[in-house]
């Protein structure tokens, strides 16, 4: 169904209440079924596209007896309030607030006996403008990336292209930016991501190997490897015995440090930082 500016307009009593005006097809309603809580938020997701809002997954619940996932609630992006900075301190009126404590949601759970999921509950009121249709696209929820547009994405980097080239590249073919669907950041996301994907199944077990070469030549030899609680790599030692021999000595330290930043093309920045017997 192609949208139109009557998509969306204001029928509530109040200035400050926006009701979209969708079609009943794909407007939510109590007792739905999906057949996954994918399907849910996909279904959920798109309704926002026709009435102009972007939406996020909020609070879960597990059963307490098997630990299976049973009720999840969708939101619009700007439910809750921001009134404070990540450090504790109140904003000042200088920073953007990106929470209106809008109360549209949906709120999904599953049915043991059919093992679908049901809407419970549902509230399509808003208490701020929603965007216009030519826009809905951008949304943060509606943005991604197409099969076909990560292929070219990964081309492009494997070529050498710059971020920017690549993003002007894809951009021609479509028509403009306006036509891509993502930004820039989402881009360099994905690409982001892909490289520590490959280093997860490729660099890491190369490098793994040559670890456990070097302990079989050297006995002293020592490493380890610190991971996160999602079991990605934060942090990799490794000392020979020159280099204990040496550090009884004087002291010496050489850290390898990638995590400092990246550059346009996403490839990180390393930094050697040393420290000796001298200070």
């Amino acid at each position: 169904m192609a949208s139109t500016s009557s998509d969306i307009k204001d029928i509530g009593a109040d200035e400050s209440n926006y009701t979209p005006h969708v079609n009943q097809q794909i407007t939510p309603c109590l007792g739905m079924e999906f057949d996954s809580e994918e399907f849910a938020y996909q279904f959920y997701n798109e309704y926002g596209r026709y009435a102009g809002f972007s939406i996020r997954k909020h609070y879960r619940t597990k059963s307490r007896k098997d630990g299976i996932l049973n009720n999840r609630r969708f939101v619009f992006s700007k439910e809750g309030e921001r009134t404070k900075l990540r450090n504790g301190k109140a904003a000042s009126n200088r920073v953007k607030l990106t929470r209106t404590n809008c109360s549209a949601c949906m709120g999904v759970r599953l049915s043991r006996e059919t093992n679908k999921w049901f809407v419970t509950t549902f509230s399509e009121v808003h208490n701020h403008e929603l965007h216009i249709p030519e826009v809905t696209h951008m949304m943060s929820s509606q943005r991604r990336l197409t099969p076909v547009q990560k292929i070219n994405a990964s081309i492009a980097a494997d070529s050498g292209l710059s971020l920017k080239a690549s993003l002007d590249l894809m951009s021609a073919q479509v028509g403009g930016k306006e036509n891509l669907g993502f930004t820039n950041e989402d881009l360099k996301w994905y690409l982001r991501t892909r490289r520590q994907r490959d280093m997860e199944y490729g660099g890491f077990g190369g490098l793994m190997k040559y670890m456990q070469d070097k302990t079989g030549e050297d006995p002293t030899f020592y490493y380890a490897v610190q991971m996160d609680c999602t079991e990605y790599i934060t942090n990799i030692f490794w000392a020979d015995g020159r280099m204990i021999s040496d550090y009884a000595d004087f002291g010496d330290v050489v850290s390898f440090d990638t995590t400092f930043r990246t550059n346009k093309e996403s490839r990180p920045f390393g930094c050697f930082v040393g420290f000796n017997h001298f200070r």
